[in-house]
């Protein structure tokens, strides 16, 4: 997803359209070698978007998706974390899933991940908390609290972001969040809404439409804070309201958050890197949002302050 975007937004747009046009859709996982956690995202709200009480949790009678098992271990462990094995078709000769597949059908503790519709606090304090232990330890000091506050401040405006703009439904647009650890004592995470989408929220539209920038420079508006200064741009007469995104990026100057990518509509963008760029040739269905915690960043607060 991160490295290779558009190419997943393509997967995920066609299986998508094969189930609601009613046809069986085959996952072949068999040669990937790599899965990020984007991917792995949008895998999970593919299989569980759909899925109903009336289904016992499978997904959507109006078509089926099979999937392959990947010959890497590494991916299938991802698979098996992302909490998506209740609800897939296995493409073996008995039907059901291999040795291997049950073996990590309890492999939780790769990704955790939490799937809602509201703004949950503590899910937010929960995630935060765990991901600065994991990566700082028992390490508690005024560096690691900044950074467990900066984690927790971009779960909140994720979930607000999709009950308040990414959704003309609120409270009944699903969100999907996890975590997984990386190389080098690094930790990331990820939130995915298939709602609207930031660009294309109801306060930011009208504005497209009479004066319509690139959709990257758009994203870089918002990021920026410079849109939040333009009163009109909100329906009540006040202020955008989504002041926690340039708060995001207040956060990875600082040096709280390392690496930001976000992936919206036609956009995305690293806004470490300052990288804004249109998709070629696809749009985002909602809003992804990433980052990291980077053991690293607090190691050069400490040699600053000796």
């Amino acid at each position: 997803m991160l490295s290779n975007t558009e190419a997943c937004v393509r997967h995920f747009q066609a299986v998508q359209t094969s189930v609601e046009q009613g046809t069986v859709t085959l996952h072949d996982f068999d040669a990937v070698e790599e899965m990020d956690i984007g991917a792995a995202m949008l895998l999970m709200a593919q299989f569980k978007r759909y899925a109903g009480p009336e289904k016992g949790g499978a997904i959507a009678s109006r078509g089926s998706v099979n999937t392959t098992v990947p010959r890497s271990r590494a991916v299938l462990r991802f698979i098996a974390s992302s909490g998506v094995l209740p609800h897939v078709s296995w493409h073996t000769r008995s039907g059901g899933p291999p040795k291997a597949v049950r073996k990590w059908r309890s492999a939780s503790g790769l990704m955790k991940h939490e799937i809602n519709f509201t703004v949950e606090p503590e899910v937010a304090d929960r995630f935060a908390r765990h991901g600065t232990h994991a990566v700082y330890g028992r390490r508690d000091d005024a560096s690691v609290r900044k950074r467990r506050a900066a984690v927790y401040r971009a779960i909140l405006e994720a979930m607000a972001n999709t009950n308040n703009h990414a959704s003309t439904d609120k409270g009944h647009e699903k969100w999907w969040m996890g975590m997984v650890p990386l190389t080098g004592g690094r930790m990331a995470y990820a939130f995915l809404d298939l709602g609207l989408g930031i660009l294309e929220t109801a306060r930011l539209k009208w504005f497209r439409q009479i004066l319509p920038p690139a959709p990257e420079d758009l994203l870089r508006e918002i990021m920026s804070g410079r849109l939040h200064s333009r009163r009109s741009l909100s329906a009540t007469a006040r202020p955008y309201r989504g002041l926690g995104l340039p708060k995001l990026a207040g956060d990875l100057t600082k040096g709280y958050l390392s690496r930001l990518v976000i992936i919206s509509n036609e956009a995305v963008a690293d806004v470490g890197a300052g990288t804004y760029r249109k998709l070629d040739g696809v749009s985002f269905p909602g809003t992804f949002l990433y980052w990291e915690l980077n053991p690293g960043l607090v190691r050069q607060d400490d040699a600053r302050d000796r």
